[in-house]
């Protein structure tokens, strides 16, 4: 049993869990008032659900492409230690999950539908990401909605509608994940799913490999990316100037947004497909995700606020790792 449970948790990525799980819990924090113990659990627990369906969707519609790559013949499905019956059964039972929690911790209405919303986005993303008559830019958009709704919807428990903040809020996280998935995430595959027949999002625009490592980065992928790190950062700036959240916060939120897109223009800019999965090219996400949380972090509670202080501080310190680690290397050679 408790293997089983080890290999669902592989199954849904539960590592990466965190950031979804905090995502209607941010939501809610647009409001600028607390939260219970129990609203910042079961909108955690939403978030976890979101999270293993997503991910466990996505397993069973990628299961054809996964069998012809060899480093994912060790993954739970591929080899056979789950079955079909069992992933099918694990990745459905999240849905009704998900929405009897946000029943019994106080929501309803609205923030139902939009749950229900964002769970069909989720699932129009899986089946045309990369394969189908669906273009990869929709298809990149559904997800990016579905997580926006899955914010909103955090914030819908607390209210009975939208406030600018928690739109604005909202869209802005839109826009990360859209940038995010469509082009770091897009890229770091970008050798796997050229060898294997997949087309993503960045293959659409005229990005590819050239060989074994170079790789070519179309003009039109490098524009999209601006306009989108542009449009987060403004978006950044009018929930600082709506929320009022300090001096500190404002000063911490520019210097991550400004990293964002110094890394994104990094892994950008490179030519060698080793090079930029050394980069570490989900960064860019992390930046744009870390500085949007501290717009909402004056309600969190004190627990929260030092998980948040840590976070920022280890992404403002990996920049400075790295050029630490390569000064080192130099002078050793």
């Amino acid at each position: 049993m408790i293997r089983r449970l080890v290999y669902l948790a592989q199954l849904g990525r539960v590592g990466m869990a965190p950031v979804t799980i905090s995502v209607p819990i941010l939501g809610a924090f647009t409001l600028g008032a607390p939260l219970t113990s129990l609203e910042i659990f079961g909108l955690g627990g939403i978030g976890l659900c979101a999270h293993l369906f997503g991910f466990a969707l996505n397993d069973l519609i990628d299961q054809p492409l996964d069998r012809t790559v060899p480093i994912r013949q060790g993954h739970p499905l591929v080899s056979g230690r789950l079955s079909q019956l069992e992933v099918w059964v694990f990745t459905l039972i999240q849905v009704p999950l998900a929405l009897g929690v946000y029943y019994f911790t106080g929501g309803h209405g609205a923030g139902l539908g939009i749950l229900c919303l964002s769970v069909g986005l989720s699932a129009v993303y899986n089946l045309g990401s990369k394969r189908g008559p669906l273009p990869r830019f929709l298809a990149e958009a559904a997800l990016a909605i579905s997580v926006g709704l899955l914010c909103s919807s955090g914030a819908l428990l607390k209210s009975a509608q939208l406030l600018p903040s928690s739109i604005a809020f909202s869209l802005t996280l839109t826009l990360v994940l859209l940038l995010l998935n469509s082009v770091p995430s897009g890229l770091k595959d970008l050798k796997t799913d050229s060898a294997y027949g997949a087309v993503s999002f960045v293959q659409t625009v005229g990005s590819r490999m050239l060989d074994a490592d170079r790789m070519f980065i179309s003009r039109e992928l490098r524009l999209y990316s601006a306009i989108l790190q542009g449009a987060i950062s403004i978006g950044l700036l009018y929930l600082l100037a709506l929320l009022h959240p300090g001096w500190l916060v404002g000063v911490l939120t520019c210097i991550l947004a400004l990293y964002a897109a110094l890394h994104l223009r990094l892994i950008l800019s490179l030519r060698s497909f080793t090079a930029l999965r050394r980069s570490l090219p989900l960064l860019n996400g992390y930046y744009n995700y870390a500085a949007l949380a501290l717009v909402v972090i004056i309600p969190m509670p004190l627990m929260l606020k030092a998980l948040y202080a840590l976070l920022v501080l280890a992404l403002l310190l990996i920049p400075w790792q790295l050029s630490w680690r390569m000064w080192r290397n130099r002078h050793r050679t």
